[in-house]
């Protein structure tokens, strides 16, 4: 009877008092922390266990500071650090890893693994195409053709157009209505000189961050970082991220063609938070829901969904892939309400939760606290802390947000003269 007892408390301390269980068990082993003379933040983990040494480099702006006519100049500067693919062999075929160059809104990232003991050969190959990169008139001109190429086969991918234009009807000129990548005549008209400009903007030490884990001495991990980029310059001026606002949405049904579609797509996007914001993980937990709550619609296999943050905000996006225009309306004009008509339940945000947790826990320690530089968070407790403390009312509010806000969409398909394929799988490249 005792242990009955006991058990009965312990379950009734479990649902009264959840997020006292879940904090025990997330927790993040913190780096040794160094900065350089040059203002280099550098953050080393020693994990003895590791079987890779990863070495990841964080600059801390990105394509928001694109100029209008540019767009794209980030991912070209993003394109030229590194534009041969030998590199990537070497990493892949000699050191057993992988190098790999992201970016976005407000980021440019270098990720470099190799197997144990190669920490200096990472630096040693990272550091000239960082500290001095190459940038000339020929090499521009190379990586220009190779990102006009990517372009052009974006350009003709209905679900990428859809959610651009949805992004662009949702923002205006905005710097998230704009694509990352850049569009084929914005990419034509940035040259070198563009690119050495950017260069001397935003790779600078001053604005960066590397992070070095692995079974590593951080001691000699500290003395190769200071010897390797102790000569990276800083800025020579502050860029200021101010950014004019964007105009009321248009929330009018956008009708496109393009020619080679095969599928009618439409996207719908809605303004979500930025990422320190405080309703961040509500949001995180309602885009869960949200893509559980899309598969039980008819055409379940052919809906995504998905919510990004940025600095200064975000955006939730529903697209869905029909055959032809019989599909019915409220699947595809306004797929949010068609999604959130009903309220959250326990059940939901429970599951929704619990795998949000799951993830976090799991996540890689460097990539919160280039997040925490990146978009300016407090520290990794308190982003525990603001999981923990998210409630169902909060997920509700989230959804009830996005309903009364305003919602763009977008309907892309093949001319009117060009019949849909409905047998064809989208997934299929040919």
């Amino acid at each position: 009877m005792r242990t009955i007892i006991r058990l009965s408390a312990f379950i009734l301390f479990l649902n009264i008092f959840p997020q006292a269980v879940f904090s025990q068990n997330i927790s993040f082993p913190k780096p040794r922390e160094e900065k350089l003379l040059n203002d280099l933040k550098l953050l080393i983990w020693n994990q003895q266990n590791a079987d890779k040494i990863t070495v990841k480099l964080r600059i801390h702006s990105g394509s928001a500071f694109d100029q209008t006519d540019k767009m794209g100049t980030i991912a070209l500067l993003s394109d030229i650090l590194f534009p041969d693919d030998g590199i990537k062999d070497f990493f892949k075929d000699e050191l057993e890893g992988s190098l790999k160059i992201d970016y976005g809104y407000d980021y440019i990232q270098i990720t470099a693994v190799s197997k144990p003991g190669q920490l200096l050969t990472i630096l040693e190959t990272l550091s000239p195409a960082i500290v001095n990169p190459t940038i000339d008139k020929e090499l521009t001109e190379k990586v220009k053709a190779k990102r006009l190429e990517l372009l052009k086969k974006l350009e003709r991918d209905p679900n990428y157009v859809g959610e651009r234009e949805a992004a662009k009807q949702l923002f205006g000129d905005f710097p998230y209505g704009r694509p990352i990548e850049g569009t084929t005549e914005s990419v034509g008209k940035i040259d070198f000189a563009d690119l050495i400009f950017a260069k001397q903007r935003f790779l600078t030490s001053d604005n960066a961050t590397m992070t070095v884990s692995g079974n590593v001495s951080s001691t000699f991990a500290y003395r190769a970082v200071r010897r390797l980029f102790g000569g990276w310059g800083k800025r020579t001026e502050k860029v200021p991220s101010m950014f004019r606002l964007p105009d009321k949405p248009n929330t009018s049904v956008v009708n496109l063609t393009l020619k080679g579609a095969e599928h009618i797509v439409s996207t719908n996007a809605a303004n979500s938070v930025a990422r320190k914001d405080d309703a961040y993980f509500a949001s995180n937990i309602l885009e869960r829901i949200i893509a559980i709550r899309s598969a039980a619609l008819k055409s379940a296999a052919d809906i995504t969904a998905s919510q990004q943050s940025y600095l200064l905000r975000g955006a939730f996006f529903l697209s869905v892939r029909s055959d032809s225009d019989a599909a019915p309306a409220e699947n595809k004009k306004d797929l949010f309400s068609a999604v959130l008509a009903e309220k959250i339940t326990n059940s939901e945000f429970e599951s929704a939760r619990s795998s949000l947790l799951n993830d976090f826990r799991m996540q890689d320690p460097a990539e919160l606290w280039l997040d925490i530089d990146t978009f300016q968070l407090q520290s990794a407790g308190d982003e525990t802390k603001r999981l923990l403390a998210v409630s169902l009312a909060d997920v509700q509010k989230a959804a009830d947000e996005i309903l009364a806000g305003p919602r763009t969409s977008v309907e892309i398909g093949p001319p009117k003269d060009a019949p849909v394929d409905q047998t064809k799988d989208p997934k299929d490249p040919r």
